[in-house]
């Protein structure tokens, strides 16, 4: 259903559109809406607990200035907010009123995830190479959004822990009404900006980023915690509870008050995988402090310089430190401008996390047993769900299959170059890549031309797990791990 603003509705719009010659929204991609600078000014009302937080609010202002790169004039910005969030107001740059329309609907491509789908027309069409400034003013509840498929989006507004991040849109997104342009939105096509964030929460709470901390300000019993990107980052993302803060030369940490004893085994941790993984991959791409934000179990750990949120396992358990080495091994992926990037970053954190146990943790799980539980897992899933068969893992991104392809398929294609190659050899490969490629990007197929080139030998894995889906029948018909590591020893 519509809701109008102004008195003009999406129809009149469309006909005007028609008459006029005007480019329509359909020809102008939102992803060719380039955002420069995003200033969110945000207050949390978290008086309600538990049960009770699907009572609180939030109300904020989103102020977004883009550029256009589509060839064509733009008239309208469509923009995407979490489904119970109610936008009041729009202005343009000049703090003049601009019309718009909100509607709950869901997205092209991804059914489960409802959202307010919002087009705001402009005062007047923006040309290609252009700024613009709007600003969104909204209000309401948040209660998480786990019937999406993202089982770790759980958020809610609750004093003892709130998120603000992407996957909920409790910041208006720039996008089209599609998966695809949403996802773009959420980092995963290299969409960077300026951020500029001032929220403002009940004074026993912490606002945690690793953005830098220009002011905080205290007034009767609430406190504004002002940050400022000091490099151009690719999501907002803003954990609220309250938080102590442990300070240390590799990262700030910010923990909940019981875990004081894992945040040093954890800050521990972060400086001696850095090294290692310095010492083997090279530097890392971006030598800024950044801080490392804990977050309830399964609320879904994220390395996104400079804000790293990790789940709480890590803190609570030495056995579960390969999740957080898994994330600090991001700081040195190679960007893939792709619009749909494959993840085989992921593939090559699960490997790492593991070559990194094995070196840091004395009661690390040997990594014959770990591939033979990540080969049984995948086989599992191959088994069940035929529909996962024969996509080569370059292809696990446009499909949406990342959680079990990219994951699990890429830490066994890793795992057999490991054993193919040697790990010395591997590692160096890695680094060579890195180096060549970690400031500019490179997709997915120049990473396996790359391997192919340089290291003949691994062509039969990257052919049938990376570029083909021949793996898929190896993993059904081999009865474990160790048959396929034979398998491509000698071929």
């Amino acid at each position: 259903m519509d809701f109008p603003t102004g008195g003009i509705g999406v129809s009149s719009i469309v006909c005007a559109w028609l008459i006029l010659g005007l480019p329509a929204l359909a020809s102008a991609k939102a992803s060719e809406l380039d955002i420069l600078e995003y200033h969110l000014s945000m207050r949390l009302n978290l008086e309600q607990r538990e049960v009770f937080a699907p009572l609180n609010t939030l109300s904020a202002t989103a102020r977004i200035t883009f550029i256009n790169k589509n060839e064509s004039p733009v008239t309208q910005v469509p923009a995407i907010l979490y489904r119970l969030l109610k936008v009041d107001s729009v202005r343009n740059g000049k703090s003049e009123p601009l019309q718009f329309t909100q509607r709950l609907d869901s997205l092209e491509g991804w059914d489960l995830y409802q959202a307010n789908l919002i087009t705001i027309d402009l005062d007047r069409p923006l040309p290609s190479g252009e700024k613009a400034t709007i600003e969104i003013d909204y209000a309401g509840p948040i209660v998480g959004m786990r019937e999406s498929g993202m089982l770790y989006v759980q958020d809610s507004l609750d004093p003892d822990f709130t998120i603000i991040r992407p996957e909920s849109a409790t910041y208006p997104h720039l996008a089209d009404p599609t998966r695809a342009s949403l996802e773009y939105r959420f980092g995963r096509g290299n969409d960077t900006f300026h951020q500029v964030a001032s929220v403002t929460v009940p004074d026993a709470l912490v606002v945690a980023s690793g953005l830098d901390l220009r002011q905080k300000k205290a007034r009767d019993g609430w406190t504004t915690w002002e940050y400022r990107s000091n490099q151009p980052a690719s999501q907002i993302i803003l954990p609220v509870a309250p938080y102590e803060v442990l300070e240390t030369a590799a990262a700030r940490i910010y923990f909940f008050p019981e875990d004081m004893e894992g945040a040093q085994r954890v800050a521990n941790g972060i400086a001696r995988a850095m090294a290692l993984l310095e010492d083997w991959l090279g530097p890392p791409g971006n030598r800024a402090s950044f801080a490392v934000v804990e977050i309830p179990e399964w609320y879904g750990s994220q390395a996104l310089r400079p804000t790293v949120i990790q789940d709480a396992r890590a803190f609570r358990d030495a056995g579960a430190m390969a999740e957080l080495y898994h994330e600090i091994s991001h700081f040195w992926n190679v960007t893939d401008p792709s619009p749909a990037p494959s993840r085989w970053d992921e593939g090559l954190a699960m490997y790492l996390q593991e070559i990194v146990r094995q070196e840091l943790d004395q009661d690390a799980e040997n990594l014959v047993s770990t591939w033979e539980k990540t080969f049984q897992w995948l086989k599992r899933h191959l088994d069940e769900h035929p529909e996962y068969r024969d996509v080569p893992l370059i292809r696990a991104g446009e499909m949406n299959l990342t959680s079990v392809l990219s994951y699990g398929g890429g830490q066994l294609m890793f795992a057999l170059l490991h054993h193919r190659l040697g790990v010395d050899r591997l590692l160096a490969l890695l680094r060579e890549f890195n180096d060549a490629h970690l400031a500019s990007g490179a997709t997915s197929i120049e990473f396996a031309e790359f391997l192919l080139r340089q290291a003949p030998s691994s062509k039969h894995i990257i052919e049938d797990w990376f570029l083909g889906g021949e793996y898929c029948n190896f993993v059904l018909s081999s009865p474990d791990f160790s048959a396929l590591i034979h398998h491509y020893a000698s071929d």
